[in-house]
């Protein structure tokens, strides 16, 4: 199953971001700002909180994502995933434990789609950007294509309501000629999609609904 490899070992993932990893969330100043959070990534290989970090900044109908990666395999092509959840009151173990079970727990109102793709840098890192509105309504960009259970986007005012994750995802050494190909499409360069490269979630990040007073999260769209 496709999702199986966006959550790899997310269940462990999940428990480490909710206890070890660093967070800081605060409401920007100003209104219509938006509101902050940052939190270290889990490297997925050895379960630790890996020295990059992502970002957020949450509008009700708009989520900008600013990710610092270190410690990727160099010159390899990457992708990465908007895990969200639009209603995460309903996944099964709560809003703030979301887990691959509930990316076809339809009640949850998942959404599993492309948020952009890069080649890291020759020591391993990058800096990426990536950003989702509600108008996001292509139904082609969701992992398990147009029918499947977690296709859509961020829902209507949900910026702050929504539980978000992002994975990024390892498509192996850059193939010269494919790059743009690999960098885009969750089975290019990988097993599913008939190559020899065993691909995988290499990194991941999850943050909650944001609790917020709500004249403070009261925001011109």
């Amino acid at each position: 199953m496709k999702l199986h490899n966006v959550f790899k070992s997310v269940v462990v993932a999940a428990t480490l971001l909710s206890t070890a990893s660093m967070s800081f969330s605060a409401n920007a100043q100003g209104k219509g700002k938006g509101y902050h959070e940052y939190k270290n990534n889990i490297n997925l290989q050895t379960f630790a909180r890996d020295s990059g970090s992502t970002y957020l900044v949450r509008h009700k109908n708009q989520i900008n994502a600013r990710l610092s990666l270190l410690n990727l395999p160099a010159n390899h092509s990457f992708t990465v995933w908007w895990v969200v959840f639009n209603d995460p009151n309903k996944c099964e173990s709560g809003p703030t434990f979301c887990t691959e079970i509930d990316t076809i727990n339809t009640v949850a109102k998942p959404a599993v789609y492309f948020a952009t793709g890069f080649v890291s840098n020759s020591d391993g890192s990058a800096q990426i950007t990536a950003v989702t509105t509600d108008q996001d309504t292509d139904d082609n960009l969701a992992v398990g294509g147009a029918n499947s259970p977690n296709a859509g986007g961020l829902s209507r005012n949900n910026g702050l309501k929504a539980a978000v994750q992002m994975a990024v995802r390892d498509h192996g050494p850059i193939v010269p000629g494919n790059v743009a190909e690999q960098t885009s499409d969750f089975e290019w360069g990988c097993e599913e999609g008939g190559w020899d490269y065993v691909c995988y979630a290499y990194r991941y990040v999850t943050f909650g609904p944001v609790d917020v007073e709500a004249e403070d999260s009261k925001e011109q769209d």
